[in-house]
């Protein structure tokens, strides 16, 4: 069976010719939604499905603050281990402690260990 295929080529000209608008516009709608949507529109599903989850409103209720975690790993050429490594590392460990926003540095080279 052979359908007729439509002529397109009118409204392509015409896309054609105010392609500029076009994409104008597709911009300020993509970019209007970056800005105005707000991520509990998106996650109103979620919300939905944990509307009676005790566990949500005990997380909730804690209001518990992010704490961010990062490991740095030591390597060492050398397979000796000198007292000045050990000083070197626990001037190290020294160094990560005093940084801005660090709380608490678990290493081999602090006195908790």
């Amino acid at each position: 069976m052979y359908y007729d295929t439509p002529n397109m080529t009118i409204y392509l000209k015409k896309i054609i010719a105010r392609r500029i608008p076009v994409i104008v516009i597709t911009l300020l709608l993509v970019l209007s939604a970056f800005l105005f949507v707000k991520p509990d529109i998106v996650s109103s599903d979620t919300q939905f499905w944990l509307t009676d989850s005790k566990e949500l409103q005990r997380a909730e209720a804690v209001d518990l603050t992010p704490h961010y975690i990062t490991k740095v790993s030591v390597y060492m050429k050398d397979t000796v281990f000198f007292d000045t490594t050990l000083r070197e590392l626990q001037l190290f460990d020294n160094l990560l402690k005093s940084q801005p926003g660090v709380q608490r540095v678990h290493s081999l080279f602090n006195e908790n260990h």
